[in-house]
């Protein structure tokens, strides 16, 4: 392969070396795309159009894997409660502007994701493992804001602050740009907070999709004291509880 430099000197962008990378290695992928897109009258088989559809059928495998997983209790719940809980939720963005929605077809959705979502209800349902006197950090978009809060009064805390993320450098957007995400600090009981000395902006350039920044973590380290759980988490972390269908991710 030949390095990124060379790549673009021969006039070739990495866009275009990852889809001839992703069709060299799945050809059995690669002929039922070109079958389904011969099907389809409205379409024309090419070569970008025969790469985003088995970037597709590669995601969707992925997905139902993790369901699989998840129906089969491979899954290792988290043991006792706890008295902080972080909670980075699969938000469905084919789910938009409340608890009633109307489906869309996110297909070619840049922003598509290759992990299991879940709707509002299903993530409203969830018993989160929580002490009497324990603090929630819940991270949500700019999409879900609104919902967000409603799934606190769901699971019974009192808001208290918004925590910004600047991630710095511009992301997507259909309406404005996006380049923040927002993490919502709430409270059930009375739970030891030291936040003097903390600000409500996080300013770190984002990494990897859905990778929360290691300054939000120090954060919450200086500010709590307890047992403490990474739900839906997506990496291992010393000294906390993990759990998600991707913990190693990262």
């Amino acid at each position: 392969t030949l390095p990124d430099r060379r790549l673009i000197d021969e006039g070739i962008n990495f866009k275009e070396s990852s889809g001839a990378r992703l069709v060299s290695k799945e050809a059995e992928l690669v002929a039922e795309a070109i079958e389904e897109i011969k099907q389809d009258d409205k379409k024309v088989v090419t070569p970008s159009a025969v790469v985003s559809l088995v970037r597709n059928k590669k995601r969707k495998e992925k997905i139902e894997k993790q369901k699989e997983e998840i129906i089969n209790n491979a899954l290792e719940s988290p043991t006792g409660d706890f008295d902080v809980i972080v909670i980075d939720p699969p938000w469905d963005y084919a789910e938009k502007g409340g608890f009633s929605y109307k489906q869309h077809d996110f297909e070619g959705n840049r922003g598509g994701v290759d992990y299991s979502t879940m709707s509002l209800n299903e993530i409203g349902n969830i018993k989160l493992p929580a002490k009497d006197d324990s603090v929630l950090f819940l991270w949500t978009t700019h999409a879900f804001l609104k919902d967000s809060f409603s799934l606190l009064d769901e699971w019974g805390y009192n808001y208290k602050a918004t925590i910004v993320w600047n991630k710095v450098n511009m992301g997507m957007g259909r309406v404005i740009r996006m380049q923040c995400e927002f993490c919502l600090l709430a409270t059930i009981g009375n739970p030891i907070i030291s936040g003097e000395s903390e600000r409500d902006i996080i300013t770190e350039k984002r990494r990897e999709h859905s990778r929360k920044p290691e300054a939000f973590y120090d954060m919450v380290e200086r500010m709590c004291v307890g047992r403490k759980l990474d739900y839906f988490s997506r990496e291992d972390r010393k000294e906390w509880s993990v759990y998600g269908a991707e913990t190693n991710k990262f």
